[in-house]
């Protein structure tokens, strides 16, 4: 029997596109733009001038970034001096972005690299930031243990409510993407973010996303997360900030923690932060949703983790809901102090269960439990293609493969992400987006993707890390 059917809700489709029109009007940005500029595309503005003049842009516009890099790396206010040469910092940090309501997205067709990161403050409330490529260049990895925020900058720190972050590529930055407690409404959504983070002598610092939650709604939805200095995803409520109202739905979290080695590229893995999820709610959070996401780990040393310790007995996520995933970590899965919404998953680690009156064995789980998959620290067997398709973009897709039984290629059926006859598609292994290409007309029947040859992108100033073909991949599907 193939016990990941048990998981049911690997197979829900994602939902379907969005393909409502941009209102408002079209500005223009390129790397060779000017202050004195029009924003139109034969006179764009340099990116600080529609960043922090904004000048006739209204809520409901939107700004296209012209190809080319976008880069922050002339002031560090947190230090109160000149960046160091090479160093990178964080737009926003210095002034507010004047965007409220606005889409910052690049232009069709074009790639616009962001070299830095973004701080989104109250005046830029109900932004969208979508398709845009972040990244920080500077190879310089190391970090001092007493501290822990190296001048490196987060792709997005979001401190503003109904903000979105959409189909971004984000690698090399401290963090992928930071939503805190005063940023209810808050969506991160079809993200693909790798190589977060520092080393440091205990541990590596900086997760893919973190995230807290007072109030809600928190939506994280269909993002791809790998091979971080830290955790995967990570939400912990700490000093009254809740995670309150939150949905983790369809992300594919693997291999994280796979960078934190002992100081230096080539050194020891050092294993303390090695977890794809770290979801640590407090007594007063309410409502938290995990659903339809997939974990991996290529050896079992990996982590999950989704409730935290228990207050006199008061259960640390009350109505939380829990099913349809598939965590297929390896060492370890911690529920702790969840409310009993908890079906269909399967489970591929050591589980150990905690409620209000103890901690539990995992007889006892798999008892309270049945409703589940548990599979101990053995393989699987079997061959699983999950796709999920964007709800932001047309024929757009993450699509994640585990090959337990290592075959040498699999199908992909590209109608369940929107394509029809004739329709050009590109696929790429996410682990290198800039390297090899699947190209072609879509035929009307699945298309034959190997489980080898797929090499692994190099993090700034960091080894690559290890390949996990052909056991475990995942593709992102889009028309170019």
């Amino acid at each position: 029997m193939n016990l990941l059917a048990a998981a049911a809700f690997l197979f829900a489709p994602a939902g379907q596109e969005s393909s409502a029109p941009e209102k408002g009007k079209r500005f223009y940005v390129a790397p060779d733009g000017v202050p004195d500029g029009d924003g139109t595309n034969e006179r764009p503005w340099d990116f600080e001038t529609a960043l922090y003049r904004a000048p006739g842009i209204r809520p409901g516009d939107t700004v296209y970034l012209r190809r080319g890099t976008y880069a922050e790396g002339r002031w560090e206010p947190s230090a109160r001096r000149n960046l160091e040469p090479g160093r990178r910092g964080t737009f926003g940090e210095n002034a507010p972005i004047l965007l409220k309501g606005v889409v910052v997205r690049s232009a069709p067709g074009e790639r616009a690299v962001i070299d830095g990161g973004f701080r989104i403050g109250p005046e830029s409330a109900g932004s969208v930031w979508r398709d845009l490529e972040v990244t920080c260049s500077d190879p310089r990895r190391g970090a001092e243990e007493s501290d822990r925020r190296p001048p490196r900058p987060a792709g997005f720190h979001v401190n503003a409510a109904n903000v979105k972050i959409l189909n971004n590529v984000i690698h090399d930055t401290l963090i992928g993407v930071g939503s805190w407690s005063d940023a209810p409404g808050t969506e991160i959504y079809g993200n693909v973010i790798s190589f977060t983070g520092t080393s440091a002598p205990a541990r590596g610092h900086g997760h893919g996303i973190s995230f807290q939650s007072r109030t809600g709604p928190l939506r994280l939805e269909d993002n791809v997360i790998f091979d971080t200095f830290g955790v995967g995803i990570q939400g912990r409520s700490e000093s009254g900030a809740g995670l309150n109202d939150v949905s983790l739905v369809g992300n594919v979290v693997f291999q994280n923690g796979s960078l934190n080695r002992e100081s230096v590229p080539s050194g020891p893995l050092n294993r303390a932060y090695s977890y794809n999820l770290w979801v640590a709610p407090d007594a007063t959070s309410k409502n938290l949703v995990v659903e339809a996401n997939l974990t991996y780990f290529a050896e079992p040393w990996g982590r999950t983790q989704i409730g935290g310790e228990s207050a006199n007995g008061v259960p640390r996520c009350v109505g939380s809901k829990l099913r349809g995933n598939a965590f297929m970590d390896g060492a370890e899965i911690f529920v702790l102090n969840c409310d009993k919404q908890i079906a269909s998953n399967a489970f591929r680690g050591a589980v150990s269960w905690v409620d209000g009156g103890g901690s539990k064995d995992e007889a006892a789980f798999r008892e309270a439990f049945p409703l589940n998959a548990f599979l101990g620290r053995r393989r699987p067997d079997g061959l699983q293609v999950i796709v999920r398709r964007n709800r932001y973009q047309a024929k757009r897709a993450h699509v994640a493969v585990y090959n337990w039984e290592r075959a040498g290629g699999v199908e992909i059926d590209l109608a369940k992400a929107g394509f029809g006859a004739g329709d050009f598609f590109v696929i790429r292994a996410v682990q290198d987006l800039a390297g090899r290409q699947i190209v072609g007309a879509y035929e009307g029947k699945p298309v034959f993707v190997p489980m080898a040859g797929w090499d692994v992108a190099q993090p700034a100033g960091w080894d690559a890390p290890a390949s996990t073909f052909p056991e475990f991949g995942v593709f992102l599907v889009t028309t170019e």
